[in-house]
């Protein structure tokens, strides 16, 4: 999925020529990756527009276009849309950092490790193919939705016609009336959050749904 917009505070980045840099948090390597590239001014539309932007979905998960706005990938609408979501907000902070003196980037093994991590999370744009062949979604405001116990349990799940984000129907299943209650007594929720899902007692819920 691909999604445009004109976020202010990033599009003023864009409008301005200035790119989304240094990647100075560990939230914005793990999520978007090593950079924010800023491609040149091309007219909307045009061929010249289109093959930059080809070019660029090959190596990052959002940019800027000159003269233009925002524009982040995903495996799905709603990870597009939540990449989209933190290149305005750190753009936001860009603004401000550079105003109280200017950020640092984030230190060369220190990043390395960082983009282990997202690799091993199956982020990025060479993992979007993979992720799709398992059924899966990557989710950039989090790392470990993709982690192994994640996985294992969101296939299970769906093993059981279930989803590790239940809609309402599925809330009233006996299976998932089980994991709720397990996951209650573990003093999770039966819609956990990134760093609950990877924790062993979400697992157990899933696999004993």
């Amino acid at each position: 999925a691909v999604l445009h917009a004109h976020p202010p505070t990033a599009s003023g980045f864009a409008l301005a020529g200035v790119e989304l840099a240094p990647v100075a948090t560990p939230e914005i390597a793990v999520s978007l990756g090593d950079q924010i590239p800023l491609l040149p001014f091309a007219l909307p539309g045009s061929e010249p527009l289109e093959r930059a932007v080809a070019a660029a979905a090959e190596r990052c998960d959002a940019l800027l276009l000159e003269r233009n706005g925002a524009l982040a990938l995903g495996d799905d609408l709603e990870q597009a849309y939540l990449r989209l979501e933190l290149v305005e907000h750190y753009a936001r902070q860009l603004l401000v950092a550079r105003q109280l003196g200017g950020p640092s980037p984030l230190a060369a093994d220190q990043l390395a490790t960082l983009l282990k991590a997202r690799a091993k999370a199956g982020l990025g744009p060479e993992a979007r193919g993979l992720l799709r062949s398992e059924g899966l979604s990557a989710r950039p405001s989090a790392v470990e939705e993709t982690a192994p116990a994640f996985t294992q349990a969101a296939r299970l799940l769906r093993s059981e016609g279930l989803s590790a984000r239940p809609s309402a129907v599925e809330e009233t299943a006996p299976a998932f009336t089980q994991a709720a209650r397990l996951l209650s007594s573990e003093g999770l929720s039966a819609r956990p959050s990134a760093v609950e899902e990877t924790s062993p007692a979400f697992t157990q819920a899933a696999r004993k749904r």
